[in-house]
């Protein structure tokens, strides 16, 4: 039992669904019944059941149709929106890549610098700690050394103790 097999309309599909069942039998019987009096029976029950499978089709097609067209219509506009939204992400996916890509880049870029900076800043405070990273001794290397017309590095030059 469906969810409109209580409708009107639900009424009128299963109506042509026992009126389309007892023409075919009554098909079957006329063409292979073993007694001659049944076969008689069907073919002249045909004309009538033949008749009532068109008034169950039409009364099924006048309530069916109508909320036929209302879902075609309501389908067309989802697949409208699946389209729309299809078109939407493959836009967000190709302007985000490239925008991905590049704060990745800047994120690997920083973390360098950041290395380079913390071997530059050991430097000053004269510890000698090896660079993280060839990387990050390249940007150690690009950083100018301490001068020496400064004196040497103090401890007052290095700051508190943490």
């Amino acid at each position: 039992m469906g969810a409109h097999a209580l409708t009107e309309a639900g009424q009128a599909a299963a109506g042509l669904r026992v009126a389309l069942a007892a023409l075919q039998l009554a098909e079957q019987a006329a063409q292979g019944s073993g007694r001659w009096k049944d076969r008689h029976a069907a073919r002249r029950s045909l004309p009538r059941l033949v008749e009532a499978a068109d008034h169950a089709q039409r009364r099924r097609d006048d309530l069916v149709t109508p909320g036929l067209a209302c879902l075609d219509g309501r389908v067309a506009s989802a697949e409208a929106e699946v389209a729309r939204l299809t078109a939407a992400l493959q836009r967000y996916r190709t302007g985000n890549g490239e925008t991905a890509r590049r704060w990745h880049e800047a994120q690997r870029s920083a973390s360098t610098l950041a290395g380079g900076l913390g071997a530059y800043r050991d430097q000053l405070d004269g510890l000698t700690r090896p660079a993280r990273s060839s990387t990050a001794a390249s940007v150690v290397r690009a950083l100018p050394r301490p001068s020496p017309a400064y004196g040497p590095v103090t401890p007052a030059d290095r700051g508190p103790s943490l």
